[in-house]
């Protein structure tokens, strides 16, 4: 089945809507808590991309009413990511899809270029550094006999 275009906007506020209610189920671990911060600040990083890419992947200026759209979705992407990771602040996902959000912040804030490169930067050591701290700490198969 197809889903109506029209309400896309209803169904995606009632998804998000039945998400928060999860997390603050008083049933709900920490793990979970973290899971779905992480889920609701994708979903918000995912809207603003979606908005833009396909004027980006074809080297096209991104449209005004585009770009009035974009700031409120990258913050809240940011603060349910920042949610994710005051939970769990190894969330190492989390902090990719931060660096992600000041790409995309980068689209609309031409004057502060340079402080959201950094910041993107910043997150993706964090993010890189979460890995190989992961991988060190992965037990080590057995080798064949």
């Amino acid at each position: 089945t197809r889903a109506n275009a029209d309400r896309a906007g209803e169904y995606r506020t009632k998804q998000r809507e039945t998400l928060e209610k999860r997390a603050t189920l008083a049933s709900a671990s920490a793990k979970t808590k973290a899971d779905v911060y992480y889920t609701l600040g994708v979903g918000y990083w995912q809207e603003s991309y979606d908005l833009n890419a396909s004027y980006v992947s074809h080297n096209k200026p991104i449209p005004q009413n585009v770009l009035d759209k974009m700031p409120s979705l990258n913050e809240d992407a940011l603060k349910y990511l920042d949610l994710a990771i005051s939970v769990d602040p190894n969330y190492a996902n989390a902090w990719f899809y931060k660096k992600l959000v000041f790409i995309e912040k980068m689209k609309y804030s031409p004057k502060e270029q340079n402080e959201l490169k950094a910041r993107a930067m910043e997150m993706q050591d964090k993010y890189m550094a979460m890995q190989k701290a992961q991988q060190q700490q992965a037990p080590e198969a057995p080798a064949p006999k």
